[in-house]
């Protein structure tokens, strides 16, 4: 029997909103706004697609900025909850985004993609690739390091610069990169990437 998604189970969503609150990614939103400017993508015409949207605190303020903002996530729990709260939302798997191709400018996930195996997390680049119009903006923060563990049915896969070079091959380039400290320092990292 297979078991059930960490996020396809009620209480296991109650119980991260819960731990979310006070938190949210607004510093990466910001630096993904300001590389914007660097690369000359007007967000107030732009449209970006928030992969891992969860209970949407980065989405809402993503939307401050994007002319069209579009989240997403795995789980039907969440999209239900960002739909019951007016927010645009879609079911979407991040190492394989069933949306049109070339129909976004920009894609932006915070701590997401560290639920993916490498195989998925290269598979969810060649994704973002086909998903941006050319010159698009790819912004992700991931855990930095060499561990991995699991949360129930749950995988947290830490990074590095080699292991992001390795997936984004042929697909992005390196527009910025620094380390940040989420609860010890320099053990986060966020990345922006410029498709190619």
């Amino acid at each position: 029997m297979t078991p059930t998604p960490f996020f396809e189970d009620q209480t296991n969503v109650d119980k991260y909103i819960a731990s979310c609150e006070g938190c949210d990614g607004y510093h990466l939103v910001d630096t993904l706004v300001s590389e914007c400017k660097v690369q000359g993508v007007d967000t107030a015409a732009s449209s970006v697609l928030e992969l891992g949207s969860g209970p949407g605190t980065d989405g809402k303020y993503l939307s401050s900025f994007f002319k069209d903002t579009l989240l997403s996530d795995h789980s039907s729990l969440f999209v239900k909850r960002l739909q019951s709260l007016g927010l645009s939302a879609v079911t979407v798997d991040a190492s394989d985004i069933n949306l049109p191709p070339a129909s976004r400018d920009v894609v932006f996930s915070n701590k997401v993609l560290q639920h993916l195996d490498f195989p998925s997390f290269r598979a969810s680049f060649q994704s973002q690739h086909r998903l941006l119009k050319e010159g698009g903006l790819a912004c992700h923060s991931l855990w930095y390091g060499t561990d991995s563990m699991m949360t129930g049915t749950l995988l947290h896969q830490y990074h590095t610069e080699e292991t992001l070079a390795t997936a984004i091959k042929g697909l992005f380039t390196v527009v910025s990169m620094h380390r940040y400290e989420e609860f010890e320092p320099e053990d986060s990292m966020v990345v922006v990437l410029k498709r190619v």
